[in-house]
């Protein structure tokens, strides 16, 4: 395992990022995440990652699907606006397959984690599949149309990206899996049900729940993330907020207690930016109205910086104000 103190000696890995919102809001039952990547901007996201030291271009938003101009349910899939969301993730795959052949590095910015259809697509098509996928989360988001009770597409991008699931999910850019099974990490799982736990046994996914953290601390975490970076060329990863402890992330619609400290969170992501070539990252399920002082925000800027390579905290900002300690 890497020496830990050199995890505190950070530069962005690569320095060029991409930051592409993808506000989509009909994947899930509570609503409030489409607001997220503009309150990210207002709150200052592109100066604070200059300041980490990226050279940040804003690609805007992906056009998204809207409650109103969407049908409840697909008669043919039984999706929530499974044919909106489709179109949406094909729009943002393209936006992600173009920008990692440009050489960027891509941040995109959700939106529920219905988003993950499409920017994981995209980064495998460029890729041309070499990429593996840390999905840190409290849900394993693995459902498909035939286990799904809800109908709700947020609870299943990571069976759309492994090829499980309705053909209008699984078929992006092109069919199959976009990433294989055995290259897919799941870290923080402790909200799931016995279909999910099924398939996950079934298709030999990694999967580290909150027991075992609870037991273990991060070391199989960051064993886990070692094997996967010894296995792909590339790391894809996708951060929904509520796998954060409610007590550190109020700002998502399900902030539960029992998730990732504010001290394990960060340390991921510090470990994953250090010793791992990402390309791109999620950020899904924040809800900038649940937030209180900015406690999420700040966190996510943070996290953000911190997967990158780089630092953006309460330390870095105390010393750019008062020039030392």
């Amino acid at each position: 395992m890497t020496n830990m103190l050199s995890m505190y000696r950070r530069q962005p890995r690569h320095g060029k990022v991409t930051v592409l919102g993808v506000p989509v809001d009909v994947g899930k039952a509570g609503k409030g995440c489409a607001r997220a990547p503009q309150s990210l901007r207002e709150h200052g996201l592109v100066a604070r990652l200059e300041a980490a030291g990226f050279a940040v271009e804003d690609a805007g938003d992906v056009e998204v699907p809207t409650e109103a101009g969407s049908t409840m349910r697909d008669e043919d899939s039984h999706l929530k606006h499974g044919a909106e969301i489709a179109a949406m993730a094909r729009r943002a795959a393209k936006k992600v397959e173009d920008t990692i052949l440009d050489d960027r590095q891509i941040l995109c910015l959700g939106g529920d984690h219905a988003m993950s259809i499409g920017t994981i697509a995209g980064a495998s098509a460029a890729l041309k599949g070499d990429l593996g996928v840390i999905w840190i989360d409290a849900h394993s988001d693995i459902h498909t149309h035939e286990t799904t009770t809800s109908g709700n597409v947020h609870g299943m991008p990571a069976a759309a990206m492994m090829g499980i699931g309705h053909p209008s999910l699984t078929q992006l850019i092109e069919g199959g899996a976009k990433v294989h099974p055995k290259n897919v990490v799941f870290v923080g799982l402790k909200d799931m049900d016995a279909a999910e736990v099924e398939t996950i046994e079934r298709l030999g996914v990694t999967a580290i729940t909150m027991m075992d953290i609870a037991a273990d601390g991060l070391r199989p975490v960051f064993k886990a993330i070692d094997d996967l970076r010894s296995r792909v060329g590339n790391i894809w990863v996708s951060q929904d907020v509520d796998a954060i402890d409610g007590n550190d992330a109020p700002g998502t619609c399900m902030a539960t207690p029992g998730g990732l400290t504010y001290r394990e969170v960060t340390s991921i992501a510090r470990y994953v930016g250090t010793t791992c070539p990402v390309v791109g990252l999620d950020i899904a399920e924040l809800v900038p109205r649940l937030d209180m002082n900015n406690k999420t925000t700040d966190l996510v800027f943070e996290l953000i910086a911190a997967y990158f390579g780089a630092e953006e905290s309460w330390y870095t900002r105390y010393m750019d104000e008062f020039g030392g300690v």
